[in-house]
Parts: structure tokens; C-alpha cells; sequence
């Protein structure tokens, strides 16, 4: 994951959950005096509005981070991280999911119970996020290799390596020499 990656991801995410938490705080813990009032804080509809528009760049950051990033960790077989990545990985789909769903829906049952699980899974993609930054920055582990390119051979698997080329008499077959593979080029464009 490059410096880009790791910041769309690490700042979306604080936006969508502080506007989600503070949101939350003032819509079912404050109480007004107001009888009439819509709100329980002037500030209420702004926070709603930066959790609600800040919503879609976290779920982009987490589209971009899982092409790049968890494919990419889980097919190299890394395990450092992999509980609280799984545990993250496991809150986002209900988290999004009831979020859309909580601005759709009018049943009053309905709504509370996807307001319940959008609580929880926000809860849980907050507690496992934090716990991946901890777990996965704690070793000297680098970064993932990036799939298609191999790492390069040390002496000892360039030595493995030659004995895999070699024929059945024991040697390494010649080479051509650069002038006969320019030989065949020129020969093949003639063609």
C-alpha cells in the first residue's frame, strides 16, 4: 500500500467515523428543552451531511486498498495482520450495507434494527482498523511483492537455478552469442 493509499484510507476513514460518532452522540444521547425542535443541536445536519458525503471516498479507499493491498497480502501468504484484517474486512460489507440501507428504509422496525447494525459494524471496522495499524506496523516485515514480478535470486537459488538448466550430461548448455540472436532478428524481419 503507497503513501497515497494508506492516507486516502487513514483520513476517510476519521471523517466517516468522527461525523458518524459525533452524529450519533448528538441525534440519541443530547436532549433539548425545545419541545419543537427538529434537532437536538444546531450542529446535527452538518455532521450527518460529512458523515453521509464522506461515506462513498471510504468505501473507494477500501475498493482501492483490497485490489491493491489484501489480494495482494493474501496471496503472497503473509500472516502478520491477518486476524485483524479479517476482522475488519468482516464489519465493512454489513457497515455499508446498512448505511445505504438506513437512508432508504421507513419501517420504524426496520430502521432501528439497521441503525443497531450499522452501530456495530462501524463499532467493529473501527476496532479492528485500529488493531491493523498496531499488529501490521509492529514487525520488520516489508511491504507486500507486487504479484507478477519476481524477487530477485540470491546466490544460493542463482546455484539451484543452474543446476535446473542444466541437459542430462551434466552441462549447462552455450548460449548464442548476441551477434547470431542479431542474425536471426534481421533474418525473420526479411521474412
Amino acid at each position: 500500500m503507497n503513501r497515497f493509499e494508506r492516507l486516502l484510507l487513514g483520513a476517510s476513514s476519521l471523517a466517516v467515523g468522527v461525523s458518524g460518532g459525533v452524529y450519533g452522540w448528538m441525534k440519541y444521547l443530547l436532549r433539548t428543552d425545545d419541545p419543537y425542535a427538529v434537532v437536538n443541536h444546531p450542529l446535527q445536519p452538518i455532521f450527518l451531511k460529512v458523515h453521509i458525503l464522506s461515506a462513498p471516498v471510504l468505501v473507494f479507499a477500501l475498493g482501492l486498498v483490497f485490489s491493491r493491498h489484501v489480494v495482494e497480502r493474501f496471496q503472497a501468504g503473509l500472516p502478520r495482520g491477518r486476524r485483524s484484517g479479517l476482522v475488519t474486512w468482516a464489519a465493512i460489507v454489513p457497515m455499508i450495507a446498512s448505511g445505504y440501507l438506513v437512508q432508504t428504509t421507513t419501517g420504524a422496525g426496520w430502521l432501528k434494527a439497521l441503525i443497531a447494525l450499522h452501530l456495530v459494524a462501524g463499532g467493529l471496522y473501527w476496532v479492528g482498523f485500529l488493531a491493523h495499524r498496531v499488529t501490521a506496523s509492529n514487525g520488520k516485515e516489508t511491504e507486500a511483492p507486487t504479484l507478477g514480478v519476481a524477487p530477485p535470486l540470491s546466490s544460493a537459488g542463482s546455484k539451484s537455478l543452474s543446476v535446473e538448466i542444466q541437459d542430462r550430461s551434466g552441462t549447462v548448455p552455450a548460449r548464442p552469442s548476441s551477434g547470431a540472436m542479431d542474425r536471426r532478428a534481421s533474418s525473420t524481419k526479411a521474412i
